[in-house]
């Protein structure tokens, strides 16, 4: 996905992680929006507990599937 991030005439460039720490901060105020938006509809968002058993399940899913890093590296 290509995006493009606003700068002022003086510092029309920035390094990467600048560039991150900007992304992130986006996605958390998105985010942010997300929940209080669910909230007010009345949609209850996954606990830390159900997060932790999905990651769990996931982990698993991927093991029986033999999905390995792709440098061939296991972590």
């Amino acid at each position: 996905m290509l995006l493009g991030i606003p700068t002022g005439e003086a510092y029309t460039s920035l390094n990467v992680a600048m560039a991150v720490q900007i992304v992130a901060y986006e996605v958390l105020l998105a985010t942010r929006g997300e929940e209080a938006a669910a909230a007010a509809r009345g949609i209850a968002l996954a606990s830390a507990t159900d997060m932790e058993r999905f990651y769990e399940h996931l982990e698993q899913v991927l093991e029986e599937v033999d999905f390995r890093d792709r440098n061939g590296e296991d972590t």
